[in-house]
């Protein structure tokens, strides 16, 4: 089948990998590409931030889980492994996730902390900078194609199935109401020499992690529903390295590289469905709204849609025998 997947971020590129590996014909189709979308901006670590426990969610994080694991192998991914710990209000809370990565809870009164319990999990660091880049030359080499351009209707686009990956983009193209921006402000700094992912979830509207990735650190972080402002807060920047040297001492005195602000897609619960008769005729495959766990759930997502594009395809009317040809 001809796919054209919209969107050049985390999710339109691992779906574009799947499909390709599947043995469709994938072109992609978006306005901007890296290092412009807004998957260049998060810490993109592994953690499933902001994500409601269900059956689907839980798949998801585990196949994710397990591709990271294979891609932390391979040379020139991006994708390190990193020993991870994070405070979350109760044991239970974190139940789902840690269990979808085969990790054991922590039995009552282990991993006590001040206000919450501490949890310690595998986990991943992906650095964008290089991921994205690798994860393009991937669709590249295995005859995928880009395409540079905005698209504001689905009818504006050819194939046989459209993959919606835009993100914000759909809460227009797809109508999505539900669909809001989460303004999300990080601090790049020098390495602070801590060798652990260190996560702090008790308040959601003002998260703290301090993601260390070789070179850099990038330490956050802020949530903020309904705020569009890409531009860096002075004011939110000190918050951020304030509340991190707390809960991080290391952090304390770090020398500032930069600000980054980006706007996570934010949904009740991310969409990943088949739409089978929308108004263009054609079947769209939803898979967007992720959150601040766009990177966290991108292949497990892809993997889905790679199956809703198979039930597309079992669903097309097949060619009357006259027109086969001899």
């Amino acid at each position: 089948m001809q796919c054209t997947v919209l969107g050049a971020g985390v999710s339109g590129l691992s779906a574009a990998v799947l499909l390709l590996r599947e043995g469709h014909a994938v072109r992609i189709v978006a306005e901007r590409r890296t290092p412009h979308t807004t998957s260049d901006v998060p810490a993109a670590f592994f953690f499933p931030y902001g994500v409601a426990p269900s059956p689907r969610a839980r798949r998801w994080v585990r196949a994710s889980f397990l591709a990271f694991s294979r891609l932390a192998d391979r040379d020139g991914t991006g994708v390190a492994r990193r020993g991870a710990s994070a405070v979350v209000a109760t044991a239970g809370e974190a139940r789902w996730w840690l269990e979808a990565m085969g990790r054991r809870v922590p039995e009552p009164g282990q991993g006590a902390a001040s206000g919450g319990v501490r949890v310690r999990f595998p986990s991943f660091v992906v650095d964008v900078r290089r991921y994205l880049p690798w994860l393009e030359a991937c669709v590249l080499r295995l005859g995928g194609r880009f395409d540079e351009r905005r698209v504001t209707a689905f009818a504006d686009v050819d194939g046989d199935v459209i993959v919606n990956c835009t993100g914000l983009g759909a809460a227009e193209l797809a109508g999505d109401r539900q669909l809001v921006p989460a303004r999300g402000q990080i601090v790049r700094v020098a390495g602070v020499g801590v060798d652990e992912v260190r996560v702090d979830e008790r308040d959601p509207a003002a998260p703290v992690y301090v993601v260390p990735r070789g070179d850099d650190c990038i330490v956050g972080g802020t949530f903020e529903p309904g705020r569009r402002d890409l531009s860096p807060d002075p004011q939110q920047r000190a918050a951020i390295l304030a509340r991190a040297a707390r809960f991080v001492p290391e952090v304390a005195g770090a020398r500032v590289i930069e600000d980054r602000v980006g706007l996570r897609p934010q949904r009740p619960v991310p969409r990943v469905e088949l739409e089978p008769a929308p108004p263009t005729g054609r079947p769209v495959v939803h898979d967007y709204g992720h959150g601040g766990a766009g990177v966290t759930l991108s292949w497990g997502c892809a993997l889905e849609v790679r199956d809703l594009v198979r039930r597309a395809a079992r669903a097309a009317p097949r060619p009357h025998a006259a027109s086969m040809g001899p």
